[in-house]
């Protein structure tokens, strides 16, 4: 189901904001009414807690809205808002993922060599948590959130 009316919250953990400034701040349709920054600086709690801290903030919410979940120093390179009302609102999406093959999706690193193999709405087996993107309808549906007991620095999604 298409939704051509959902706005966009950008949400990171930060424990570098200068890093913040020059990266994520400065990606095309992010601004300081569309980002919420988790100063991670003085307590360091676990990105998966923070993550549902907000989620659960921003589903009291009803307003429909696409999620985005990145890293301080992710750079989007376009603002991809009317990109998202375009795609179906009951799957993630992301820049790069994996499959059994290799990366699909890319990405440009900070040295400017790109990973990945360029294609257009891939499916993939797994999702790199550097930009993961999710509509907060799909979220309520099936009562996600990030798993807070994986101890390892990856993150997964679970119902």
């Amino acid at each position: 189901m298409l939704d051509n009316n959902a706005g966009i919250k950008y949400i990171t953990v930060v424990n570098n904001f200068e890093t913040l400034y020059r990266a994520l701040f400065q990606s095309h349709g992010v601004n300081s009414d569309n980002i919420v920054i988790i100063d991670n600086t003085l307590i360091n709690n676990p990105i998966s807690y923070n993550y549902n801290c907000i989620i659960k903030d921003l589903l009291k919410d009803p307003k429909p809205e696409w999620l985005v979940f990145c890293h301080q120093d992710f750079y989007i390179g376009e603002d991809i808002l009317l990109r998202l009302h375009n795609l179906d609102k009951n799957c993630i999406y992301g820049p790069i993922g994996a499959t059994p093959k290799g990366l699909l999706g890319m990405i440009i690193q900070t040295n400017g060599q790109p990973i990945g193999a360029e294609c257009n709405e891939c499916i993939i087996d797994t999702l790199d948590a550097m930009c993961m993107i999710i509509n907060k309808d799909i979220i309520r549906k099936h009562n996600l959130l990030f798993d807070e007991k994986l101890i390892i620095l990856f993150m997964t999604l679970f119902m």
